[in-house]
């Protein structure tokens, strides 16, 4: 296994306490972290996402978002690669807080929840490899662009004019409560709500 020859190498030779980022850490303790976080895939024979070791890596160095991008631009990853393992690390927080719910699905790209629910499957937390990839599969939209009105809809039916800065806002509301199961996905019953909640979003 090529993670568990790199971590036999890095450990008995003392090299990961030089590796960047290391400096004020106990870099044997961090990378002992990282093979255990991993090792019931590993163990399985499974293939590892390297989105899912740095995900590790940044987990075992207690970094929150904020920090992991900071070091994943200090090893020149590229930003669609620091996306997602924060969006891994967003989504680990998530679900050590119980199961998610139907808008946190619904905000996680899908490639990411597939990295995650392969690893959760084999930590024995989810009873089916693509469990999490099958609920979103299974929300009422699948992003922005399937909600049954859009802003010109909401501006015409309200009579607002260009730029107003809440409707942005609203429109996010209305998806929520789509994805939510809070409102069906139909054009009237969205603009009655957002004639509703126009007071509290829309400036005057």
């Amino acid at each position: 296994d090529y993670l568990g020859t790199s971590y036999k190498a890095l450990t008995e030779s003392g090299l990961c306490a030089y590796l960047l980022g290391m400096e004020q850490v106990d870099a044997l303790a961090v990378w002992r972290q990282v093979y255990e976080t991993l090792a019931a895939q590993i163990a399985a024979g499974v293939a590892r996402d390297e989105r899912l070791v740095w995900w590790a890596l940044v987990k075992a160095l207690s970094l929150d978002s904020t920090q992991a991008r900071a070091f994943l631009r200090d090893w020149k990853h590229s930003n669609p690669f620091i996306k997602d393992v924060c969006d891994l690390l967003e989504l680990d927080q998530a679900f050590a807080s119980g199961p998610l719910d139907a808008w946190q699905l619904y905000q996680m790209p899908t490639h990411v929840l597939a990295i995650y629910e392969t690893y959760a499957f084999h930590q024995g937390w989810l009873s089916q490899s693509n469990q999490l990839s099958q609920a979103k599969a299974q929300l009422p939209l699948a992003s922005r662009s399937d909600l049954a009105i859009n802003g010109q809809k909401v501006m015409e039916a309200l009579g607002l004019s260009r730029g107003n800065a809440g409707l942005g806002r609203l429109l996010l509301e209305l998806e929520c409560q789509v994805v939510m199961g809070d409102l069906p996905n139909e054009p009237a019953v969205l603009l009655a709500q957002a004639q509703a909640l126009g007071a509290d979003y829309l400036e005057c």
